[in-house]
C-alpha cells in the first residue's frame, strides 16, 4: 500500500455522492415502500376514526341554531302581565333586548370552533400528507440502516473506506458472452469490454512514479470475482500498449488460466518450482496476441505457501523481469489463505479486483488491507468487474463510429467539391 494509503480504521470520509446516496436508496427501496405503505394505512385509520366528530359537531351546531331561533320568536311575545302599567320602565325592557341580542352573537360564533378546525381538509389531503411523512421517515430509517451496515455497498463507499482509487471499471457482460470473457480483448465480446481494460491498463502507467509495475499481483477479497479472468485481459491489453508480458498462475489451490485460455497444463509453475527446468521449457506463447506469454499452474501437487515462498519463486521473478516489461500474478483471494499475501512481498505493486455486487464484508476488507500493509505497502487501487454503474456502452461506441464512417465521407468528398472549384491545393500550384 502506497504511503497515502492508511489503515480502513483511520480512512477520512469522502462525501457521499448522488449516486452513492442513490445506490444506498436502491438498496434499501423494500423498506421505504414499507414504511410509505404503513403511513398511508394509518393516516387512513386515523381519518375514518375521526370522521364522526365532524357530523356530530355539525348536527349539534344546527339543533343549537333551531333552539336559537324558537327563543327569539318566544322572545318576540308579547310577555302575559307585561304593559304600561308594569314596574318595568321602556329603559329596561330595551336593555333586556340588548343583552339578548349580545347572547346570541356569541352563541353564533361558537359552532365554527372544530375539532381540527380549518387544518383538515379531507381525506385526500390528508394521504398525501401521510405518504409524505412515510417517505421521508422511511428515507431516513434507509440512510440510518446503510450507515450502521457491515458491507460496502457502493464503488464509491469501497474507495473512501480503503482510500484507493478505481483504476478501471470493467462492465457487466450478458450470459451469452460470460464463456468468452477470457477473449474480451480480442474484440469477440465487443468494444466496452475490451477498452476497458484497455484504459484500466493504461491507468497502471500512471499509479505509480516508475509506470507499469514490472511484477504487478493480481488478487481478491473473496474467491470467484473475477481475477483470473481479468488477468488474461490485463495481460493481453499491456501487450497491446507496447509491453512485453509474462503472465503466471500462481493460484495453484484452484487454477484457472489453462482451461479458459485452451492451453496445455501439463508442465508450469509446479514444474518448474520443484525441479530443475529452464523457464522457456514452461513458457507458452499467448495465441493471436504479440508479445504476450503465459505460466500455467502445472501438474504437480505441492504445498501452496511452501511453494510461493521458495527462493526458486523468487528467482523466477528476478528473472522474468531480464526478459519481460511486465510479469502478472494472477494469486489466490485474501481471505483464508496466506499465499497472496507471500506473493505481495515479492511483487512491486498489488491490484485488488472486487465486482460491483460483492459488497464486501468491512471487516475482512479492514483486514486484508491491514496485512498487505504490514507485508509490504504497495496497493496501487481497484479493478472494479461486472460493473452496471460509471461504464460507457455498446451504443455509445456504435454511435462513435457511426460518427466516424460520416466523417470520413466528408473528408474524401470535400476535395472533389473544391476541385470543381477550380481550387488548386498541390504544392506545386
Amino acid at each position: 500500500m502506497n504511503e497515502s494509503t492508511c489503515a480502513a480504521s483511520d480512512l477520512p470520509v469522502s462525501p457521499m455522492t448522488f449516486r452513492a446516496l442513490w445506490q444506498r436508496l436502491m438498496r434499501q427501496k423494500t423498506l421505504i415502500l414499507l414504511v410509505v405503505v404503513f403511513s398511508l394505512l394509518l393516516t387512513g385509520l386515523i381519518t375514518w376514526v375521526m370522521s364522526p366528530s365532524f357530523r356530530t359537531a355539525s348536527i349539534l351546531h344546527l339543533e343549537k341554531q333551531g333552539a336559537q331561533v324558537v327563543n327569539a320568536g318566544e322572545l318576540h311575545r308579547p310577555i302575559p302581565g307585561f304593559g304600561a302599567s308594569s314596574p318595568f320602565s321602556h329603559a329596561q325592557y330595551e336593555q333586556l333586548k340588548s343583552s339578548e341580542l349580545m347572547i346570541k352573537v356569541v352563541d353564533d360564533l361558537n359552532p365554527e370552533v372544530r375539532l381540527f378546525g380549518n387544518n383538515f381538509r379531507g381525506p385526500l389531503f390528508n394521504l398525501l400528507l401521510g405518504g409524505g411523512v412515510g417517505f421521508i421517515l422511511g428515507v431516513a430509517l434507509a440512510l440510518l440502516r446503510e450507515s450502521r451496515s457491515a458491507s460496502v455497498g457502493s464503488i464509491d463507499e469501497l474507495q473512501a473506506f480503503s482510500g484507493l482509487p478505481v483504476l478501471g471499471t470493467i462492465p457487466n457482460v450478458n450470459k451469452k458472452n460470460r464463456r468468452i470473457l477470457s477473449k474480451a480483448t480480442s474484440g469477440e465480446v465487443g468494444f466496452p469490454l475490451a477498452e476497458a481494460y484497455r484504459i484500466a491498463a493504461t491507468n497502471l502507467k500512471y499509479a505509480g512514479p516508475e509506470g507499469v509495475p514490472q511484477c504487478l499481483l493480481l488478487t481478491s477479497l473473496e474467491p470467484g470475482e473475477g481475477k483470473s479472468t481479468s488477468s488474461i485481459n490485463l495481460a493481453v491489453s499491456l501487450s497491446q500498449i507496447g509491453h512485453k508480458v509474462l503472465l503466471i498462475d500462481t493460484d495453484l489451490r484452484r487454477p484457472a488460466l489453462h482451461e479458459k485460455m485452451g492451453l496445455n497444463n501439463h508442465v508450469g509453475l509446479t514444474e518448474y518450482l520443484h525441479g530443475d527446468i529452464k523457464l522457456s521449457r514452461v513458457t507458452q506463447r499467448i495465441s493471436g496476441v504479440n508479445n504476450a506469454f503465459v505460466i500455467t499452474a502445472g501438474m504437480i501437487n505441492l504445498d501452496p505457501v511452501e511453494a510461493l515462498s521458495s527462493t526458486r519463486m523468487k528467482e523466477l521473478v528476478e528473472m522474468a523481469a531480464q526478459y519481460f516489461d511486465t510479469t502478472v500474478l494472477d494469486a489466490p483471494p485474501l481471505t483464508g489463505f496466506a499465499d497472496a499475501l507471500l506473493l505481495a512481498e515479492i511483487a512491486d505493486a498489488t491490484l485488488l479486483v472486487s465486482s460491483e455486487d460483492a459488497h464486501a464484508d468491512k471487516g475482512r476488507l479492514s483486514t486484508a488491507l491491514k496485512q498487505l500493509q504490514r507485508v509490504k505497502q504497495n496497493v496501487i487501487g481497484w479493478l472494479i468487474v461486472k460493473a452496471r454503474s460509471g461504464v460507457v456502452s455498446e451504443k455509445y461506441y456504435a454511435r462513435y463510429r457511426q460518427a466516424s464512417r460520416k466523417g470520413l465521407d466528408i473528408t474524401l468528398t470535400t476535395p472533389i467539391l473544391l476541385q470543381k472549384k477550380g481550387l488548386n491545393l498541390t504544392k506545386s500550384g
